[in-house]
């Protein structure tokens, strides 16, 4: 019976330390980075998936996106992809090239709820202003990237849940991007209504 509580304890122990380790273990893996994965690339330049706009051309973009596991081009289009599963937080993505087959816009739709505006901003900084996008959305931009969240009554709260990405060539420093009458200086997470 000795010989049984000896064991019994060895086990508890074993598994104790199984699970501390687990846990450790875990906690010091690096988080997934932010996604979707949009960054400024070179000289600042908004980019996805290594896709400058107004650098990179449409036939590059295409072997870039058909080479990405998971992506696929939407039957009966040639600018728009899709995934089965969401890749990225991405379910769907628009390509739009210009006349000069260079790349000028990305719109890129979100997986419900799975990426906030508290996410964006960590990881973007703080933006230059809120616009408002029909009755409910509000969007906040930087130069080249406009992030639309659902307003949940003209607010933008730190929680709130991020729609679509969409990425342009920027044409306007940020103090020009709030100068528009329907545009807000952002001014933090809260209501952004006259």
């Amino acid at each position: 019976m000795l010989h049984f509580c000896r064991l019994l304890g060895v086990c508890l122990c074993l598994t104790l330390f199984g699970c501390i380790s687990a846990v450790i273990i875990g906690r010091a893996q690096p988080e997934q980075p932010l996604s979707p994965n949009v960054r400024r690339c070179g000289s600042g330049i908004p980019c996805y998936m290594d896709i400058v706009l107004g650098q990179t051309t449409w036939a590059e973009a295409q072997a870039i996106i058909s080479t990405t596991p998971g992506w696929n081009l939407y039957a009966g289009s040639h600018s728009a992809f899709e995934t089965n599963q969401p890749v990225d937080h991405v379910y769907s993505m628009y390509v739009f090239p210009a006349a000069n087959d260079l790349v000028q816009e990305i719109d890129l739709a979100l997986a419900p709820s799975t990426v906030t505006a508290g996410d964006m901003i960590a990881q973007l900084g703080k933006p230059c202003a809120v616009i408002s996008r029909g009755l409910s959305d509000l969007a906040f931009t930087y130069p080249g990237i406009a992030v639309s969240v659902s307003g949940h009554q003209w607010r933008i709260q730190a929680n709130s849940a991020v729609k679509e990405i969409r990425i342009y060539v920027p044409m306007y420093p940020c103090d020009r991007l709030a100068a528009y009458a329907t545009s807000y200086r952002w001014h933090g997470f809260r209501e952004y209504r006259k």
